[in-house]
């Protein structure tokens, strides 16, 4: 299948070839993408932007960690046990819960710190 994509070609020097890895490496960027970025002037993702989406990406991590746990949890209630053992289990799955709670919390805030969402400026003059 045809493509409308072009190869860019180019030879660098051993030090140029450096600095194109040190730049790669600090963006999490290939060497295709991070070149694209830069002809056509968009914004390289800071180091600690990389950070950031790599803790939203472990917290979530957590938190699916914490569902199957909780999942785990209900299916013990779900069993013929006495009343004390059904209370603790049923604590325990509402402080999973709660938990799950506050993590997806922090990945909001998280996001919106990393990725502002964007006002029009009719929007600002509003007040919004």
């Amino acid at each position: 299948m045809a493509s409308n994509r072009y190869v860019a070609k180019s030879y660098l020097a051993e030090s140029e070839q450096r600095e194109l890895a040190r730049l790669c490496d600090l963006t999490g960027l290939s060497q295709s993408e991070l070149i694209r970025r830069l002809i056509v002037g968009a914004k390289l993702p800071s180091p600690q932007d990389r950070a950031g989406w790599e803790g939203i990406k472990d917290i979530l991590n957590v938190n699916a960690d914490i569902a199957r746990l909780g999942n785990l949890f209900k299916l013990a209630l779900d069993e013929e046990q006495g009343a004390p053992r059904t209370r603790m289990l049923g604590s325990i799955a509402s402080q999973i819960d709660e938990a799950r709670g506050e993590l997806k919390g922090l990945v909001t805030t998280m996001r919106e710190v990393l990725q502002p969402m964007r006002t029009r400026p009719n929007d600002r003059q509003k007040g919004r």
